[in-house]
């Protein structure tokens, strides 16, 4: 099978530069752009008021046409007192399966999706920025791949950078997609969003794109199983 697969920091569906612009349309456009069939996306508000109280990772979902499992990252409050979330969110054109798993980290809890979907055992998360509490959770998210049938691709703002996963990612068998910058948007130079993957799998084409919309850019590959190649 061959699989684009993607992950995008969307910072709750800002314009790039206008942290209170908020614009569903143009994140939906830049993610439709990507053609991904499985999608990671980090930081969606879910009854937030800077962003109109709506689900953003449903609402994506539907402008994409594509299913969507949500996976909770940390909780905020509104002015009127009403709780809101801060999602990350796995979307793919196939049926998905799987469950959400909450990582360590009692001072900024984060989560993962832990599943399947398409063929692909997928994890899907956003670490924490500190770098003690990332690291951890970072370990923690591996080891969820690694006890998902083969073959596994890990992805998501890992907040980490190659020197911070290089070792452990290669003891656990994983190698990343492309070592490529991400943050911040315009002039890219931390490599901090990743594609991981392992077992029979190859990667064909990887691309950084650069939206109108969001801090980060947006990083997508092309994975096909080394038994397609000729």
């Amino acid at each position: 099978m061959r699989w684009v697969v993607a992950t995008f920091n969307v910072k709750h569906c800002t314009m790039a530069g206008k942290d209170t612009q908020v614009d569903l349309d143009a994140t939906a456009a830049a993610c439709a752009e990507l053609r991904a069939d499985i999608l990671g996306l980090q930081e969606l508000d879910n009854g937030c008021g800077r962003s109109g109280r709506v689900d953003q990772s449903a609402m994506l979902a539907g402008h994409l046409k594509c299913q969507m499992m949500p996976a909770f990252g940390h909780t905020g409050t509104n002015a009127d007192g009403s709780v809101f979330t801060f999602d990350n969110a796995l979307l793919s054109r196939f049926p998905i399966e799987g469950e959400m798993r909450l990582l360590d980290g009692k001072s900024e809890p984060r989560s993962c999706f832990v599943g399947q979907t398409g063929g692909l055992s997928v994890v899907t998360t956003h670490l924490s920025t500190d770098k003690d509490v990332s690291r951890a959770q970072f370990l923690q998210a591996l080891s969820f791949a690694m006890d998902l049938p083969s073959p596994r691709v890990l992805l998501g703002d890992l907040n980490r950078t190659k020197c911070e996963i290089s070792a452990a990612i290669s003891a656990a068998g994983f190698a990343s997609a492309g070592w490529m910058p991400t943050f911040p948007r315009r002039f890219s130079y931390r490599k901090i969003d990743h594609v991981l993957y392992q077992d029979d799998l190859h990667v064909s084409r990887r691309q950084v794109r650069r939206f109108p919309v969001s801090d980060h850019r947006a990083l997508a590959v092309e994975i096909e199983t080394k038994s397609l190649l000729p």
